[in-house]
């Protein structure tokens, strides 16, 4: 017989909602009933304590593997497999790769729905404690009292790590400083204000006793009074300038102590200088009074020589030899005063570098000064390339140009993605304005920007996240929000998408990338989700599904591996065919930048905290090489070329690295700093430029050369030259002095 569904039965069955509400509630009654059959001493609530642990306090699911539901839920092994597999069997939870989670968005409402307001709160704390701790990683600051305070209550009941229970003691130890430091400053002031009092009150009962003693001097016992209220103002009056004074005491004590400690390194390293010159001076002197020696002996072995024929060749024999070991000790020497001279070449100008970033005016001092530093340079036998020599290059140039010489105005939100032709003629960048702008480049000038025009390409209503260009050039790749991703063709003139994809479940596009192939794209998702593309035949195919989301994509130029990095998920590789997932490194500190350089020799990864590390990919596999700790804030980017790569942060730099010399430990790298807000994305530009795209939206065409910088300075500073007075105020007279543009 067929069943009817009347409006009646519908109506008494009730909403969606209460169906599944009532279906959750009959499942955790029935499974909690098994469980305290097979089991002794199951909590009454263990069921609905695992089943609560799948969903956030808003309402959506919390994938999670065997072990993190075993941390966060009170329960020996078989007693929590055993309501696992119940939760499965009964349709509620589900598992997928070894990782669990609710079978429904709607399940994971319902079950936050469920929770008591006790619960609530205690989640409440535990989510405070977990975004404060991450965010102490990043800024170093600890928990306030009130958000200790409101913790209190609820310590027996939590369920955090070790490393969290130390942060809140830490945090719980600073506050308690901070309150005795305020109370020591409340008694103190309480005090001087006792002490002002008592000779307030010293001086009334003087003016009382003069009033008893003559009452025809009441008149001016009162002005004597009030004089004292004058005083007593007067005396709050001088203790408020006393305290502005401590502060301002204190705060200059404060800078003197700091310029002093400044003072000091800088004098310890002119006294390890000056001694590094001393020790090469002696070396050279001893081994001059060795050549000496030598020269002496010689003398003696040729009148040996007239005595005695056999003596004769012996004397030969030890003149040959001395010589020999003269001449070694003559080049060593030579060496240590070379490498001595190189040093005290390489700190002068070093010096008169930071000195010309410092000076604003006379502009032609500035510029002069740098072009002395780098002459200084050039001239040694050491490193030509100085991060100090080249920044005061750059700003010596700029300083004689219009502010924004290398600069343009692209967009009016943080650049994300740059993609540049192989001829560098044509750049791609996208921004979180939601814009995909072409640059043609015309012409290429020797510094500053090129001659270009502006094309904006139109990609739709959503902002997109990376652009990928293939190595033909042909494909050009644009990921965006809510799992779209377009592909234009070159034969079509990019003019608007030949295919758009959804690939990641309505989810974020959060990286793309190209095989070698040039047929296949890479794209990984908000949905922890890695896909290839196959352009040809159109199709998609999910390689792998993470356990966390991998916000970074690095593919290798010569086997195709994947490498996936994110901010929680840990390091990841895929192998192109699918048939490979394995986790190279564990979830620890932030990964936010990956690249391959070198063929594919080296893996480079950049870290929330600034650190950089270079793994060696070597016999199929891959292994931490070296790390350096270059940038103070996150790192955002990385590119490569043959034998350089150039890294970009928060902290508003990009640095260009020599990928042999990366790691040593007195390396340092070319800085390119100019007060510009979290450097975000960076390409190398026909070998010998670096384009930074920055927060403000703006790109900048950094030249590398600084041989072109000082030729542009020789241009603009017309033959001008320092005056005697100039030379020895700023360059100093035991250093000789010539103009090096004529």
């Amino acid at each position: 017989m067929a069943v009817v569904f009347t409006k009646q039965l519908v109506e008494r069955t009730g909403e969606l909602g209460d169906v599944m509400a009532s279906f959750l509630e009959e499942q955790i009654f029935a499974i909690q009933q098994a469980t305290n059959s097979t089991f002794a001493k199951v909590p009454d609530d263990a069921v609905w304590k695992t089943l609560s642990a799948f969903a956030t306090l808003e309402g959506t699911k919390i994938p999670m593997s065997r072990t993190e539901i075993g941390g966060k839920v009170d329960l020996k092994q078989n007693q929590l497999d055993f309501i696992l597999n119940s939760l499965e069997e009964a349709r509620i939870i589900r598992l997928a790769d070894g990782i669990y989670e609710l079978a429904h968005d709607t399940l994971a409402l319902k079950v936050a729905d469920k929770r008591s307001t006790e619960e609530i709160a205690l989640l409440e704390v535990e989510k405070l404690i977990n975004d404060r701790y991450l965010a102490f990683a990043t800024t170093g600051t600890l928990l306030s009292r009130r958000e200790l305070n409101y913790i209190e209550p609820h310590k027996p009941k939590l369920r955090i790590t070790p490393e969290q229970k130390a942060f809140i003691r830490k945090s719980d130890r600073a506050s308690k400083r901070r309150r005795g430091i305020l109370w020591a400053a409340i008694i103190a002031a309480f005090a001087i204000i006792s002490i002002l009092g008592i000779q307030a009150t010293i001086q009334a009962n003087n003016a009382r006793k003069n009033a008893k003693e003559a009452e025809e001097q009441r008149d001016n016992a009162k002005k004597a009074e009030l004089e004292a209220i004058k005083n007593k103002d007067e005396a709050l009056k001088q203790k408020g300038i006393a305290d502005q004074a401590s502060r301002a005491a204190r705060d200059s004590a404060r800078v003197a102590i700091e310029q002093r400690e400044l003072a000091v390194q800088a004098e310890e390293e002119a006294r390890r200088q000056q001694q590094i010159a001393r020790d090469s001076a002696l070396a050279a002197q001893e081994q001059r009074k060795i050549a000496r020696d030598s020269a002496l002996a010689a003398q003696l072995q040729r009148r040996i020589a007239r005595d005695s024929t056999i003596a004769a060749r012996k004397a030969r024999a030890n003149a040959v030899k001395s010589a020999k070991a003269a001449q070694k000790a003559r080049e060593e020497a030579l060496r240590n005063l070379q490498t001595a001279n190189s040093l005290r070449k390489k700190g002068l100008a070093q010096a008169l570098s930071i000195k010309s970033r410092q000076i604003e005016n006379p502009i032609h001092i500035k510029g002069i000064l740098a072009r002395e530093a780098y002459s200084i340079l050039r001239s040694g036998d050491g490193d030509k390339d100085d991060s100090d020599m080249y920044n005061g290059l750059y700003h010596a140039v700029k300083a004689y140009q219009k502010e924004e010489f290398d600069e343009i105005q692209t967009h009016t939100g943080m650049v994300q993605s740059i993609a540049i032709s192989s001829d560098s003629n044509t750049i791609y960048s996208v921004a979180s304005d939601g814009k995909l702008l072409k640059l043609e480049i015309t012409k290429w000038n020797d510094i500053g920007l090129p001659n270009y025009v502006t094309t904006e390409v139109q990609v739709g209503e959503f902002v997109e996240k990376g652009i990928a260009l293939s190595s033909d050039d042909k494909w050009l790749a644009v990921g965006g929000k809510k799992s779209i991703l377009q592909i234009f063709n070159k034969n079509k003139s990019f003019e608007k998408p030949e295919d758009t994809y959804n690939l990641h479940d309505r989810k974020d596009v959060l990286d793309v990338q190209f095989l070698n192939d040039n047929q296949h794209i890479i794209t990984t998702g908000a949905d922890r989700k890695i896909v290839k593309l196959n352009l040809a035949q159109r199709e998609a195919t999910t390689l792998a599904t993470l356990p966390r989301q991998a916000e970074k994509l690095a593919i290798n130029p010569i086997t195709n591996d994947i490498i996936c990095g994110g901010r929680n998920s840990g390091l990841w590789l895929v192998t192109p065919d699918g048939t490979t997932r394995k986790r190279l490194a564990p979830q620890g500190v932030p990964i936010t930048a990956l690249a391959f350089g070198q063929a594919g020799k080296w893996l480079l990864i950049g870290y929330s905290n600034g650190l950089m590390e270079k793994w060696e990919h070597k016999n199929g596999t891959y292994v931490k090489y070296k790390s350096s700790q270059r940038h103070f804030q996150e790192i955002t980017s990385f590119d490569v070329t043959s034998d350089r790569f150039v890294s970009t942060s928060n902290d508003g730099t990009a640095k260009v690295w020599n990928f042999e010399r990366f790691g040593q430990e007195l390396y340092e790298p070319i800085t390119l700093e100019d007060n510009k807000p979290w450097a975000s994305v960076a390409k190398f530009v026909k070998g010998n430029r670096v384009l930074v795209g920055y927060k403000d939206g703006t790109l900048k065409f950094w030249t590398l050369e600084s041989a072109v910088l000082a030729d542009k300075l020789c241009d603009v500073l017309k033959g001008k030259n320092l005056t005697e007075d100039e030379r020895e105020r700023y360059i100093g007279t035991e250093v000789e002095y010539q103009s090096y543009c004529q």
